[in-house]
């Protein structure tokens, strides 16, 4: 009689390169790479291991000071500038 067992799951090689970085580097990476998805709050709680609810939270607070992101209604929006940089527009 065999059993079966299940294969080995892939690491998250974009999560794993990710720890370790400031919360705002790490947040401002999400969202560009979820681009032209826009989150909310909520959802880039859950979609972000390993940085807790309250660092998130003021890592967009820091960067919409910054005025890399602003919150239209619920969701988070990457400014024009950031996103055109990030595809090499600039």
């Amino acid at each position: 009689m065999s059993t079966a067992t299940a294969p080995p799951q892939e690491p998250d090689v974009a999560a794993e390169s990710h720890r370790g970085w400031p919360a705002e580097q790490r947040v401002l990476s999400h969202l560009l790479d979820q681009l032209p998805r826009r989150l909310t709050l909520g959802e880039l709680a859950r979609e972000i291991d390993g940085v807790e609810l309250t660092a998130q939270r003021r890592a967009v607070e820091n960067l919409a000071a910054a005025r890399f992101l602003r919150q239209e209604g619920a969701r988070l929006v990457l400014a024009p500038a950031v996103a055109a940089f990030d595809r090499g527009a600039v």
